[in-house]
């Protein structure tokens, strides 16, 4: 017997790792979870390996810890809990077995996860076993609006069993603010996107129609002309009619933003006309003025 209890002492304390005792309740266990998580995160303590490291020792405690039959195997065999079968069923110990038993050891499933929204950290059933694991909070993203136009990626830093790890997320076309993208990268957490689209000097955005101003000449309002209109991703010809006012809109079918799972469909282009009134006028041109004044009280 004193083998066997050599063999099964633990040589890493979780119950240590916490500052809790073996005694504690699961909310003790969650509570001090969550004070160490936000302490020893890697994006408060940016370049401290120190923290990173202890940060996953914490994450690794907790995984074990906050599981009821886990929580069992590690409080009869240590850090080799994880060798055994179900606590109801017996050990089944593996190859290491010192008396020439063998068999086959479960291994959890090592995850990490980015810690801040704590009121949702905890939930899901896996494999119809309750088991709580924490839910990471978004993570910001910030790109132009000719991004979110035409679609684009970033690389997010995210946290493994390995440590921080960066990886490429790719942003689909016609996201808006606050939109949230689910990532799901292979052998690591679900990780939920928030974008962030930053204001543009031309457009102004209204779902999925973007809003230009145009400045043209108050001849060219009352006469009609064709002006060129800039869109998202090229210049275009836009008609004014005959005694077009100042700030009338005119609407530009499809160069608006793209409709998220639209099929293609996108939204469209109010092009805002502003008369332009010159600054200086020559005597000549005044007359012109003064001229159709009359002509217009005349009338």
């Amino acid at each position: 017997m004193l083998g066997i209890k050599r063999i099964f002492k633990s040589m890493t304390n979780y119950y240590d790792i916490l500052g809790i005792g073996k005694s504690s309740s699961e909310k003790e266990i969650k509570q001090a979870y969550r004070d160490l998580a936000r302490k020893y995160h890697p994006d408060v303590n940016l370049g401290d390996k120190k923290s990173e490291e202890r940060f996953k020792k914490v994450n690794e405690a907790y995984e074990v810890l906050s599981d009821s039959e886990s929580k069992k195997k590690y409080d009869m065999y240590g850090d080799n809990w994880k060798h055994v079968g179900n606590v109801n069923q017996g050990a089944d110990f593996g190859s290491w077995w010192p008396f020439g038993r063998t068999g086959q050891g479960s291994n959890p499933q090592n995850w990490s996860t980015d810690f801040g929204d704590f009121e949702n950290l905890f939930s899901s059933n896996v494999g119809g076993n309750r088991r709580k694991r924490p839910v990471s909070k978004p993570i910001r993203v910030e790109i132009s609006l000719k991004e979110a136009y035409s679609g684009t990626s970033r690389q997010v830093s995210m946290n493994s069993a390995e440590g921080v790890r960066k990886i490429e997320v790719k942003i689909p076309a016609g996201v808006d603010n606050n939109s949230k993208i689910k990532v799901n990268p292979k052998g690591m957490p679900e990780v939920m996107l928030s974008i962030k689209v930053t204001e543009d000097d031309r457009f102004r955005r209204d779902k999925n129609d973007l809003y230009t101003d145009v400045d043209v000449d108050f001849d060219d309002l009352i006469l009609g002309r064709e002006i060129e209109v800039e869109t998202i991703t090229r210049k275009i010809a836009l008609v004014l009619p005959n005694n077009s006012q100042n700030k009338q809109k005119f609407r530009l079918s499809e160069q608006g933003m793209p409709i998220i799972d639209g099929n293609g469909e996108r939204g469209d282009l109010i092009v805002v006309v502003n008369a332009v009134i010159p600054d200086l006028m020559s005597e000549k041109q005044k007359q012109h003025i003064i001229s159709y004044r009359g002509l217009k009280t005349e009338g």
